[in-house]
């Protein structure tokens, strides 16, 4: 399957998850995977990064918080699709917290669409918690000038749903080296249980790549984000979301 420029990849690197469309993106970037032409149907992929806030859904999980974070994915190339199954570990370096996520879904391209389906399992040792969560993904990249998409998962926890509105555009300064502005809207729908319904933050970033070699390659992302009506005094998660700076960078390898 061809590589390309997943959003939702993106967003998981601007918001510090795990990306959620392997096989279209560098691992943990959300940028295209350059590596040279394989045979075999399989690729793995790992990546390792630091990120100066953990931020999820327009919330600053950890109140200014970093984590270090490590993933690794295995891909197989079914022609049918593209399956895949990995992990995600983060952990705080100035708080006691620590998250693993264990993933595995398929995605498919037809024409200028790319649909992806997932299952995610969420342990947080630190809070004796765990959740399930499905979550589908659909983009569009036939306009020429940007890639649009909407990304939907459901907490089965929480028993809600989150949306993103994504859209970004890929710009290839030289052969090794790739800018990325993008953008999201948020919309929660019961997902931050303790939260203000309907919109919740919209974020503007950018995000780089430079590859090393044809398969080592260096990532970075920055970027603001903007809270939308916020109401602490109404909703206790809403104390967490607020406008604020975030950035982080990493390495990834592919083969």
């Amino acid at each position: 399957m061809t590589a390309l420029l997943s959003l939702s990849g993106f967003l998981a690197a601007q918001e510090a998850t795990p990306l959620t469309i392997p096989g279209l993106q560098s691992p943990g970037t959300g940028l295209p995977v350059k590596v040279a032409d394989r045979e075999s149907p399989w690729a793995f992929n790992l990546a390792t990064g630091w990120d100066s806030r953990y931020v999820s859904e327009g919330i600053d999980n950890l109140d200014g918080g970093g984590i270090w974070t490590a993933e690794g994915v295995v891909e197989y190339d079914a022609e049918i699709a593209l399956f895949y199954l990995g992990s995600w570990y983060a952990l705080g370096y100035d708080s006691d917290y620590d998250e693993v996520n264990v993933f595995a879904g398929f995605n498919k391209r037809f024409g200028d669409f790319i649909f992806d389906f997932g299952y995610t399992y969420l342990n947080f040792p630190e809070l004796d918690f765990h959740d399930n969560e499905i979550g589908a993904v659909m983009e569009y990249g036939g306009l020429g000038f940007a890639t649009v998409g909407v990304e939907w998962y459901y907490s089965f926890e929480a028993e809600g749903c989150f949306v993103n509105l994504l859209g970004c555009r890929e710009f290839e300064v030289t052969d090794r080296f790739v800018l990325v502005p993008n953008a999201h809207l948020g919309i929660n729908a019961d997902y931050i249980a303790e939260g203000h319904e309907g919109f919740n933050h919209l974020f503007l970033g950018l995000g780089a790549e430079y590859a090393l070699t044809e398969r080592v390659s260096m990532h970075a992302h920055c970027g603001y984000n903007f809270a939308i009506d916020r109401d602490a005094a109404e909703f206790a998660d809403d104390e967490l979301l607020t406008d604020f700076f975030h950035g982080g960078v990493g390495i990834g390898v592919s083969f």
